[in-house]
Protein backbone atom coordinates (compact mmCIF):
# COMPACT_ATOMS: atom_id res chain seq x y z
CA UNK A 1 0.00 0.00 0.00
CA UNK A 2 1.17 3.52 -0.70
CA UNK A 3 2.48 5.42 2.28
CA UNK A 4 0.53 8.50 3.42
CA UNK A 5 2.35 11.73 2.74
CA UNK A 6 4.23 13.53 5.50
CA UNK A 7 3.00 16.85 6.82
CA UNK A 8 5.43 19.30 8.40
CA UNK A 9 5.17 19.97 12.13
CA UNK A 10 4.99 23.46 13.51
CA UNK A 11 8.17 25.17 14.63
CA UNK A 12 7.87 24.28 18.32
CA UNK A 13 7.19 20.59 17.77
CA UNK A 14 9.83 20.31 15.05
CA UNK A 15 12.41 21.93 17.32
CA UNK A 16 11.60 19.47 20.12
CA UNK A 17 12.32 16.52 17.81
CA UNK A 18 15.50 18.15 16.52
CA UNK A 19 16.77 18.79 20.05
CA UNK A 20 15.95 15.20 21.01
CA UNK A 21 17.78 13.95 17.91
CA UNK A 22 20.91 15.78 18.97
CA UNK A 23 20.65 14.45 22.53
CA UNK A 24 20.25 10.87 21.29
CA UNK A 25 23.31 11.27 19.11
CA UNK A 26 25.37 12.46 22.07
CA UNK A 27 24.14 9.52 24.13
CA UNK A 28 25.12 6.89 21.60
CA UNK A 29 21.94 6.03 19.70
CA UNK A 30 22.38 6.62 15.95
CA UNK A 31 18.96 5.11 15.27
CA UNK A 32 17.09 7.45 17.63
CA UNK A 33 19.13 10.36 16.30
CA UNK A 34 17.99 9.47 12.79
CA UNK A 35 14.33 8.83 13.72
CA UNK A 36 13.89 12.12 15.58
CA UNK A 37 15.75 14.09 12.91
CA UNK A 38 13.52 12.67 10.16
CA UNK A 39 10.39 13.68 12.06
CA UNK A 40 11.84 17.12 12.81
CA UNK A 41 12.60 17.71 9.13
CA UNK A 42 9.64 15.95 7.48
CA UNK A 43 6.91 15.62 10.09
CA UNK A 44 4.61 12.66 9.49
CA UNK A 45 1.18 11.77 8.14
CA UNK A 46 -1.75 14.00 9.11
CA UNK A 47 -4.33 12.58 11.46
CA UNK A 48 -5.15 12.33 15.14
CA UNK A 49 -1.55 11.67 16.25
CA UNK A 50 -0.22 14.56 14.16
CA UNK A 51 -2.83 16.93 15.59
CA UNK A 52 -2.18 15.81 19.16
CA UNK A 53 1.57 16.38 18.92
CA UNK A 54 1.48 19.49 16.76
CA UNK A 55 -0.89 21.19 19.21
CA UNK A 56 0.53 19.74 22.42
CA UNK A 57 -0.90 21.34 25.55
CA UNK A 58 2.21 21.76 27.65
CA UNK A 59 5.97 21.84 27.29
CA UNK A 60 6.63 19.45 24.43
CA UNK A 61 10.41 19.05 24.74
CA UNK A 62 12.64 16.94 26.94
CA UNK A 63 12.73 19.62 29.63
CA UNK A 64 9.01 19.10 30.07
CA UNK A 65 6.73 16.36 28.74
CA UNK A 66 9.36 14.68 26.52
CA UNK A 67 6.85 14.07 23.73
CA UNK A 68 9.43 12.85 21.19
CA UNK A 69 10.37 10.05 23.59
CA UNK A 70 6.71 9.23 24.22
CA UNK A 71 6.13 8.81 20.48
CA UNK A 72 9.33 6.82 20.03
CA UNK A 73 8.28 4.57 22.91
CA UNK A 74 4.96 3.87 21.20
CA UNK A 75 6.69 2.94 17.93
CA UNK A 76 9.13 0.68 19.74
CA UNK A 77 6.33 -1.05 21.66
CA UNK A 78 4.61 -1.85 18.35
CA UNK A 79 7.88 -3.41 17.21
CA UNK A 80 8.42 -5.39 20.42
CA UNK A 81 4.85 -6.70 20.34
CA UNK A 82 5.16 -7.68 16.67
CA UNK A 83 2.12 -5.50 15.99
CA UNK A 84 3.53 -3.62 12.99
CA UNK A 85 5.57 -5.57 10.45
CA UNK A 86 6.47 -2.43 8.55
CA UNK A 87 8.07 -0.75 11.55
CA UNK A 88 9.77 -3.97 12.60
CA UNK A 89 11.40 -4.31 9.18
CA UNK A 90 13.09 -0.90 9.51
CA UNK A 91 14.03 -1.09 13.20
CA UNK A 92 17.34 -2.43 14.57
CA UNK A 93 18.97 -4.79 13.99
CA UNK A 94 17.73 -4.14 10.43
CA UNK A 95 19.16 -1.31 8.37
CA UNK A 96 16.86 1.02 6.47
CA UNK A 97 17.00 4.11 4.33
CA UNK A 98 15.55 7.40 5.50
CA UNK A 99 12.71 7.00 3.02
CA UNK A 100 11.86 3.49 4.25
CA UNK A 101 11.85 4.55 7.90
CA UNK A 102 9.71 7.62 7.24
CA UNK A 103 7.26 5.56 5.18
CA UNK A 104 6.87 3.05 8.04
CA UNK A 105 6.31 5.90 10.51
CA UNK A 106 3.66 7.48 8.28
CA UNK A 107 1.74 4.23 8.04
CA UNK A 108 2.05 3.46 11.76
CA UNK A 109 0.60 6.79 12.96
CA UNK A 110 -2.51 6.15 10.87
CA UNK A 111 -2.91 2.40 11.42
CA UNK A 112 -2.25 2.49 15.18
CA UNK A 113 -3.54 5.96 16.03
CA UNK A 114 -5.60 4.90 19.06
CA UNK A 115 -2.72 2.90 20.54
CA UNK A 116 -0.23 5.74 20.01
CA UNK A 117 -2.58 8.36 21.46
CA UNK A 118 -2.89 6.25 24.61
CA UNK A 119 0.91 5.91 24.85
CA UNK A 120 1.31 9.67 24.52
CA UNK A 121 -0.56 10.09 27.82
CA UNK A 122 2.33 8.58 29.80
CA UNK A 123 5.72 10.11 30.51
CA UNK A 124 8.63 7.91 29.37
CA UNK A 125 9.89 5.61 32.09
CA UNK A 126 13.18 3.86 31.46
CA UNK A 127 14.15 3.40 35.11
CA UNK A 128 17.72 3.42 33.80
CA UNK A 129 19.74 1.17 36.12
CA UNK A 130 22.97 2.36 34.51
CA UNK A 131 22.62 5.42 36.75
CA UNK A 132 23.38 3.25 39.76
CA UNK A 133 27.00 3.28 38.55
CA UNK A 134 26.95 7.03 39.18
CA UNK A 135 25.43 6.70 42.64
CA UNK A 136 27.66 3.90 43.94
CA UNK A 137 30.84 5.98 44.53
CA UNK A 138 28.85 8.38 46.71
CA UNK A 139 27.46 5.51 48.79
CA UNK A 140 30.94 4.02 49.16
CA UNK A 141 32.32 7.38 50.30
CA UNK A 142 29.60 7.82 52.89
CA UNK A 143 29.98 4.21 53.99
CA UNK A 144 33.71 4.70 54.55
CA UNK A 145 33.01 7.84 56.56
CA UNK A 146 30.32 6.48 58.89
CA UNK A 147 30.25 2.69 58.62
CA UNK A 148 26.57 2.47 59.53
CA UNK A 149 23.58 1.11 57.58
CA UNK A 150 21.68 3.28 55.15
CA UNK A 151 17.96 4.01 55.10
CA UNK A 152 16.94 4.98 51.58
CA UNK A 153 14.12 7.35 50.60
CA UNK A 154 13.85 7.49 46.80
CA UNK A 155 11.53 9.90 45.01
CA UNK A 156 10.58 9.50 41.37
CA UNK A 157 11.28 5.78 41.72
CA UNK A 158 9.53 4.60 38.54
CA UNK A 159 9.65 0.80 39.04
CA UNK A 160 12.21 1.11 41.85
CA UNK A 161 14.90 -0.89 40.06
CA UNK A 162 17.75 1.30 41.32
CA UNK A 163 16.81 0.43 44.89
CA UNK A 164 18.66 -2.83 44.26
CA UNK A 165 21.98 -1.10 43.55
CA UNK A 166 23.81 -3.09 46.28
CA UNK A 167 23.08 -6.26 44.27
CA UNK A 168 24.63 -5.08 40.98
CA UNK A 169 28.18 -5.62 39.76
CA UNK A 170 30.17 -2.54 38.71
CA UNK A 171 33.19 -2.39 36.42
CA UNK A 172 34.85 1.02 36.11
CA UNK A 173 37.90 -0.26 34.26
CA UNK A 174 40.43 0.64 36.95
CA UNK A 175 38.32 -0.83 39.77
CA UNK A 176 35.32 -3.06 40.39
CA UNK A 177 32.76 -3.60 43.11
CA UNK A 178 29.88 -5.95 43.84
CA UNK A 179 28.72 -9.48 43.07
CA UNK A 180 30.48 -10.75 39.95
CA UNK A 181 27.62 -13.22 39.44
CA UNK A 182 24.94 -10.50 39.47
CA UNK A 183 22.54 -10.49 36.50
CA UNK A 184 23.17 -6.73 36.30
CA UNK A 185 26.65 -5.94 34.99
CA UNK A 186 27.34 -2.21 34.81
CA UNK A 187 30.30 -0.96 32.79
CA UNK A 188 31.15 2.66 33.44
CA UNK A 189 34.32 4.47 32.35
CA UNK A 190 36.05 5.97 35.38
CA UNK A 191 37.56 9.40 34.87
CA UNK A 192 39.14 11.88 37.21
CA UNK A 193 40.35 11.35 40.75
CA UNK A 194 41.04 8.16 42.66
CA UNK A 195 37.91 6.22 43.61
CA UNK A 196 36.59 6.13 47.17
CA UNK A 197 37.37 3.26 49.52
CA UNK A 198 35.91 0.28 47.70
CA UNK A 199 36.24 -2.55 50.20
CA UNK A 200 33.29 -3.64 52.29
CA UNK A 201 29.60 -4.13 51.66
CA UNK A 202 26.75 -1.64 51.69
CA UNK A 203 24.02 -2.38 54.21
CA UNK A 204 20.49 -0.99 53.98
CA UNK A 205 18.20 -1.19 56.98
CA UNK A 206 15.23 0.02 54.94
CA UNK A 207 14.57 0.90 51.30
CA UNK A 208 11.46 2.74 50.19
CA UNK A 209 10.36 5.03 47.39
CA UNK A 210 7.51 6.83 45.70
CA UNK A 211 6.37 7.79 42.23
CA UNK A 212 3.39 9.73 40.99
CA UNK A 213 2.66 6.81 38.65
CA UNK A 214 4.72 3.77 39.74
CA UNK A 215 5.59 1.41 36.90
CA UNK A 216 4.25 -2.07 37.68
CA UNK A 217 6.51 -4.93 36.68
CA UNK A 218 4.63 -8.04 37.77
CA UNK A 219 3.52 -9.13 34.28
CA UNK A 220 5.25 -9.50 30.91
CA UNK A 221 3.04 -6.75 29.48
CA UNK A 222 4.05 -4.34 32.22
CA UNK A 223 7.72 -5.14 31.84
CA UNK A 224 7.43 -4.64 28.08
CA UNK A 225 6.38 -1.03 28.59
CA UNK A 226 9.63 -0.32 30.42
CA UNK A 227 11.54 -2.01 27.61
CA UNK A 228 9.79 0.12 24.99
CA UNK A 229 11.51 3.25 26.26
CA UNK A 230 14.97 1.71 25.90
CA UNK A 231 16.44 2.94 22.63
CA UNK A 232 16.26 0.15 20.03
CA UNK A 233 19.94 0.09 19.07
CA UNK A 234 21.28 0.02 22.65
CA UNK A 235 21.35 -3.70 23.40
CA UNK A 236 23.50 -3.31 26.52
CA UNK A 237 20.72 -1.30 28.14
CA UNK A 238 18.28 -4.12 27.35
CA UNK A 239 20.54 -6.58 29.08
CA UNK A 240 20.78 -4.34 32.15
CA UNK A 241 17.02 -3.92 32.29
CA UNK A 242 16.44 -7.65 31.90
CA UNK A 243 18.86 -8.39 34.73
CA UNK A 244 17.36 -5.71 36.95
CA UNK A 245 13.87 -7.11 36.44
CA UNK A 246 15.15 -10.57 37.38
CA UNK A 247 16.63 -9.16 40.59
CA UNK A 248 13.39 -7.30 41.32
CA UNK A 249 11.54 -10.61 41.35
CA UNK A 250 13.85 -11.67 44.20
CA UNK A 251 14.29 -8.32 45.98
CA UNK A 252 10.99 -6.54 45.39
CA UNK A 253 11.31 -2.74 45.24
CA UNK A 254 9.03 -0.69 47.49
CA UNK A 255 7.29 2.12 45.60
CA UNK A 256 4.28 4.04 46.90
CA UNK A 257 1.93 5.84 44.52
CA UNK A 258 2.31 9.37 45.83
CA UNK A 259 3.44 12.86 44.90
CA UNK A 260 7.05 13.45 45.96
CA UNK A 261 6.55 16.46 48.27
CA UNK A 262 3.58 14.85 50.00
CA UNK A 263 5.47 11.60 50.49
CA UNK A 264 8.58 13.29 51.87
CA UNK A 265 6.42 15.36 54.20
CA UNK A 266 5.09 12.13 55.69
CA UNK A 267 8.25 10.01 55.67
CA UNK A 268 10.56 12.73 57.00
CA UNK A 269 8.23 14.03 59.69
CA UNK A 270 10.14 12.37 62.55
CA UNK A 271 13.77 12.68 63.63
CA UNK A 272 16.35 10.66 61.67
CA UNK A 273 16.83 7.16 63.05
CA UNK A 274 19.82 6.81 65.38
CA UNK A 275 22.59 4.55 64.10
CA UNK A 276 21.38 4.86 60.52
CA UNK A 277 22.43 7.14 57.66
CA UNK A 278 19.25 8.46 56.01
CA UNK A 279 19.58 9.08 52.26
CA UNK A 280 17.07 10.98 50.13
CA UNK A 281 17.83 9.99 46.53
CA UNK A 282 16.58 10.76 43.04
CA UNK A 283 17.83 10.55 39.46
CA UNK A 284 16.63 12.57 36.46
CA UNK A 285 13.20 13.41 37.85
CA UNK A 286 13.58 16.88 39.41
CA UNK A 287 12.88 18.59 36.07
CA UNK A 288 9.40 17.08 36.01
CA UNK A 289 8.37 18.75 39.28
CA UNK A 290 6.87 22.21 39.40
CA UNK A 291 8.89 24.96 41.06
CA UNK A 292 6.49 24.89 44.00
CA UNK A 293 6.87 21.13 44.43
CA UNK A 294 10.65 21.43 44.20
CA UNK A 295 10.59 24.03 46.95
CA UNK A 296 8.36 21.85 49.14
CA UNK A 297 10.59 18.81 48.68
CA UNK A 298 13.66 20.84 49.56
CA UNK A 299 11.95 22.29 52.62
CA UNK A 300 11.06 18.80 53.89
CA UNK A 301 14.63 17.57 53.32
CA UNK A 302 16.15 20.60 55.06
CA UNK A 303 13.82 20.26 58.04
CA UNK A 304 14.68 16.56 58.33
CA UNK A 305 18.39 17.31 57.98
CA UNK A 306 18.21 19.97 60.66
CA UNK A 307 17.40 17.16 63.11
CA UNK A 308 20.45 15.11 62.07
CA UNK A 309 22.90 13.78 64.67
CA UNK A 310 26.51 12.66 64.41
CA UNK A 311 25.19 9.08 64.66
CA UNK A 312 22.10 9.85 62.60
CA UNK A 313 23.40 11.78 59.57
CA UNK A 314 21.25 12.77 56.61
CA UNK A 315 22.28 13.10 52.97
CA UNK A 316 20.44 14.29 49.89
CA UNK A 317 21.96 12.54 46.88
CA UNK A 318 20.79 13.29 43.35
CA UNK A 319 21.86 12.98 39.74
CA UNK A 320 20.12 15.58 37.61
CA UNK A 321 20.47 17.73 34.54
CA UNK A 322 21.79 21.25 35.02
CA UNK A 323 22.99 24.09 32.83
CA UNK A 324 26.23 22.28 31.93
CA UNK A 325 24.90 20.09 29.13
CA UNK A 326 25.38 17.43 27.84
CA UNK A 327 26.34 15.72 31.11
CA UNK A 328 24.52 15.72 34.45
CA UNK A 329 25.67 16.56 37.97
CA UNK A 330 25.95 14.13 40.88
CA UNK A 331 25.24 16.39 43.84
CA UNK A 332 25.36 15.72 47.57
CA UNK A 333 23.93 17.83 50.37
CA UNK A 334 25.11 16.49 53.71
CA UNK A 335 23.76 17.15 57.21
CA UNK A 336 26.20 15.82 59.83
CA UNK A 337 24.40 16.99 62.96
CA UNK A 338 27.35 19.12 64.00
CA UNK A 339 27.71 21.91 61.42
CA UNK A 340 25.11 24.66 61.60
CA UNK A 341 24.56 24.58 57.85
CA UNK A 342 24.55 21.64 55.44
CA UNK A 343 27.34 21.25 52.91
CA UNK A 344 26.40 20.92 49.24
CA UNK A 345 28.93 19.89 46.62
CA UNK A 346 29.05 18.42 43.13
CA UNK A 347 30.80 15.07 43.44
CA UNK A 348 30.98 14.25 39.76
CA UNK A 349 29.75 14.91 36.28
CA UNK A 350 28.48 11.95 34.31
CA UNK A 351 26.68 10.58 31.27
CA UNK A 352 22.91 10.28 31.68
CA UNK A 353 22.91 6.56 30.91
CA UNK A 354 25.92 5.77 33.10
CA UNK A 355 28.49 5.27 30.33
CA UNK A 356 31.12 7.37 32.15
CA UNK A 357 31.65 9.33 35.34
CA UNK A 358 34.21 12.04 36.06
CA UNK A 359 34.71 11.82 39.80
CA UNK A 360 35.90 14.98 41.53
CA UNK A 361 34.51 15.41 45.05
CA UNK A 362 36.17 18.83 45.29
CA UNK A 363 34.58 20.04 42.05
CA UNK A 364 32.87 22.86 43.91
CA UNK A 365 29.65 23.95 45.50
CA UNK A 366 26.42 23.32 43.66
Amino acid sequence: MDSPQSNLLGEGAAQAFETQSQACGRMGSPFMEKLCALIAQNGFASGAVFDRINHWNGTIGNGGDAVPLRLAGAFHRLVLDGADAGLKSVYPPNNSSDAELLSAVNQAVIKHADFILEYLKSAPQTNEVGRSALLLPAFLSLNAQYGIPFSLFEIGSSAGLNQNLPHFHYDYGSWQWGDVASPVQLNCEWRGEQPPVTNGDLHFSKVQGCDLAPVPISTDKQRMKLASYVWPDQTERYERLSGALALASKFAPAVDACQAAEWLGEKLSTAPEYGVHSIVMHTVMWQYLSKDDQALCEAHINAFGARAHARAPVSWLRFEADDNSPSGALTLTHFDGESKTPRTSILARADFHGRWIEWSPNLGKA
